[in-house]
């Protein structure tokens, strides 16, 4: 138990370092993949919840803090963790899913289960970050470019980790 809590802790130090250091460099008409999203994607659902929001909202801090983003990666991440779990059991076909991943849900299952995480995460943050919706062509192209870079990304990731 220790090692899979010291596993999944270390696999989102290292995703956040990723956006911290390398990620505010790649801005290609304005989309910004959030790769440290993929740790939460796969984080076990046996997690408390308390333990969940805990260390989501501390994560946004870091975030927060590191790339000069007032509480926009804090309230953004700590709502995707709420909605995790009911989202989780809603897309699951089987009944214990020990990790997220393809290999336990299915690949469709998993897919549809990030990319609703995936927009949540995203809708809330570009629109605290417009807090307006002014421009909403530009928001809308913002929310859907960044999705799908971070989706390809995480894409990625799990053929890595399979």
């Amino acid at each position: 138990m220790k090692s899979g809590v010291m596993k999944h802790l270390l696999i989102l130090a290292l995703l956040l370092m990723l956006q911290i250091w390398v990620f505010p460099l790649v801005h290609f008409w304005s989309i910004t993949p959030f790769i440290y999203l993929y740790a939460l994607i796969i984080w076990p659902a046996q997690w408390s919840v308390y333990a969940n929001l805990f260390l989501a909202f501390v994560a946004g801090l870091i975030l927060d803090f590191s790339l000069d983003t007032p509480g926009m990666h804090s309230m953004s991440f700590t709502l995707v963790s709420y909605f995790r779990l009911p989202l989780l059991r809603w897309l699951s076909t089987k009944e214990d899913i020990a990790e997220p991943g393809e290999k336990s849900m299915g690949f469709l299952s998993f897919w549809k289960y990030a990319v609703l995480l995936i927009l949540i995460h995203h809708s809330t943050f570009f629109l605290l970050e417009s807090f307006a919706f002014f421009s909403l062509p530009t928001l809308l192209f913002r929310i859907f470019a960044s999705s799908l870079a971070t989706l390809i990304l995480c894409f990625f990731l799990e053929r890595f980790r399979r």
